[in-house]
């Protein structure tokens, strides 16, 4: 999630210039919490303040929260329906690859954007 906020915060909307949010990303990492509710935070105070990240904080999360309530609320009632198991057995192999997709993007970018010479010393 964090490469695609970077994406839109400094490379499409240059919200923030990339060195503002890599020392965002350091600290939203340094506390305790989901870095990406987080992170969208500290854009927000960045571009608008207070205000803005308060916004940010609760446009981010509000969606999902909703979501889930509903989606809780919904399994709870028909958990014990083949359709609906099978529907979350379905959703745990998607959820396995957008991970594996996110750990793939990001593991590239930073392998592509790492000094070759400090990457030798560091495998001998």
């Amino acid at each position: 999630m964090i490469l695609y906020m970077r994406e839109m915060a400094v490379e499409k909307k240059n919200w923030l210039d990339g060195e503002t949010f890599k020392e965002g990303v350091a600290l939203c990492q340094a506390i305790p919490g989901a870095t990406g509710m987080q992170m969208v935070a500290y854009i927000g105070l960045q571009t608008r303040g207070v205000p803005g990240a308060v916004v940010s904080f609760i446009g981010f999360g509000l969606p999902a929260f909703i979501l889930m309530t509903a989606l809780s609320v919904l399994y709870a009632r028909t958990q014990e329906m083949p359709a609906v198991t099978s529907v979350f057995n379905g959703l745990r192999a998607i959820i396995v690859a957008v991970v594996a997709h996110a750990a793939w993007s990001f593991g590239k970018n930073t392998l592509k954007n790492m000094d070759l010479c400090k990457a030798s010393t560091l495998f001998g």
